[in-house]
């Protein structure tokens, strides 16, 4: 299988980097890879792997600037994690994450890195939902995004946590002055059942030129009484954000307090809501339906790039 081009890693937040063990490889033995597949296939619950034998990946990427948006720079990567070829789509560069094993099992560590350059514009999206899956030991995804282009857009497909998972799951973008920032996030608890053991922690840090912003922690536990309480997630299982950050100044700020007129606020069975403050905006949805969600923060999106003065569109890998 091949490794790809290996170059040095982007230029990332001094205080995010830390020094990585290098672990083998499984991409390297064959049999191990066909033996985890095959496991996965068989029961998509059961933990694959253990605490002495993680799968490490990694995947840093940069986007220089191009005449359409912009142009996939240098790469490196290790372990089950790659970039789709690139697609233009409006007035944007549209690229996937792909992660062929499609979920995290136990002792799994996932980075992603990426750096948009100076006038770039850039969509990334993800070729299918990431699932979390039981586990005894720590599953961890951690997604490190640098804005300094004029625009980065983090729209990946929705997250599914099994019951009895242990994910740990950790957002950084930093926004240059200049730049913009859209991204968003959806997650389904219990994949249709109750989620009734596990737990999945998320945290969420965004900085415009590494000033805090924003910063929020999630501790969900299965079966603590916080799921079905009115008070929190009131039996609902699919929770999903938003967020926006445009150009530091009065002028995006002022297009942002114009989303929330433009979105309707009234869906059934959901909790829905937009903030604005700080200059960014904040637009939250709590239902039962992943596609009613979906769609939701979809039309916030468009109602986003509409008042940004940006094409719109639909990106070409969410209807493969």
């Amino acid at each position: 299988m091949s490794k790809g081009r290996i170059c040095p890693a982007p230029e990332l937040d001094p205080g995010r980097e830390k020094e990585l063990e290098r672990e083998p490889d499984p991409e390297s033995n064959p049999d191990l890879l066909k033996d985890r597949f095959k496991e996965l296939a068989t029961d998509p619950r059961r933990s694959l792997s253990s605490p002495k034998t993680p799968w490490p990946a990694r995947l840093s990427v940069e986007v220089e600037p191009g005449v359409r948006g912009g142009i996939l720079g240098r790469i490196s990567r290790q372990g089950p994690l790659t970039v789709s070829r690139p697609f233009y789509a409006a007035d944007v560069l549209e690229l996937a994450l792909i992660h062929p094993p499609g979920g995290l099992v136990e002792g799994d560590d996932l980075r992603v890195d990426i750096l948009a350059r100076p006038a770039s514009r850039v969509l990334f999206t993800t070729t299918s939902a990431q699932k979390v899956y039981r586990a005894r030991d720590w599953q961890s995804q951690s997604i490190n995004l640098t804005a300094r282009g004029d625009g980065l857009e983090w729209l990946p497909r929705e997250t599914i946590v099994f019951s009895g998972a242990k994910g740990r799951l950790s957002l950084w973008v930093d926004v240059e002055p200049t730049s913009r920032f859209i991204g968003w996030d959806l997650v389904n608890f219990g994949a249709g059942a109750e989620f009734s053991e596990g737990i999945l922690i998320q945290e969420l840090t965004i900085k415009r030129a590494e000033r805090l912003v924003f910063r929020e922690r999630a501790r969900v536990s299965g079966g603590d009484r916080f799921l079905p309480s009115a008070l929190g997630y009131g039996g609902r299982s699919v929770a999903a954000s938003l967020w926006a950050l445009g150009r530091a100044g009065a002028s995006d700020e002022d297009l942002l307090s114009q989303v929330a007129s433009k979105v309707p606020q009234n869906q059934k069975g959901a909790l829905t809501g937009i903030t604005l403050r700080g200059g960014l905006l904040v637009a939250r949805y709590l239902g039962s339906a992943m596609e009613r969600a979906w769609d939701w923060l979809e039309t916030v999106w468009r109602a986003i790039r509409e008042l940004w003065g940006g094409r719109l569109f639909r990106p070409r890998l969410w209807s493969t």
